[in-house]
């Protein structure tokens, strides 16, 4: 198996960049959970999260969370 190749991501949003790039998901339900996961995977360091609701159990199958993340 090879390494990942992180090229593309790199194209948006080169290192020496990453530290002035801020995003603000509102809302972090089953498309906000992705985009914030997806935003730290390309190294967003300054992101702010806004969402009022818990994670609850059913919750679970179509968001990004685990079970560890209930009622938070």
């Amino acid at each position: 198996m090879s390494s990942p190749n992180y090229l593309r991501q790199l194209e948006l949003i080169p290192p020496e960049h990453s530290d002035k790039i801020s995003a603000t998901v509102i809302g972090v339900g089953a498309t906000g959970s992705c985009v914030a996961t997806i935003l730290a995977q390309i190294v967003v360091k300054n992101m702010s999260v806004w969402d009022f609701d818990k994670v609850e159990p059913h919750n679970l199958p179509n968001q990004n969370y685990d079970v560890c993340d209930i009622d938070s």
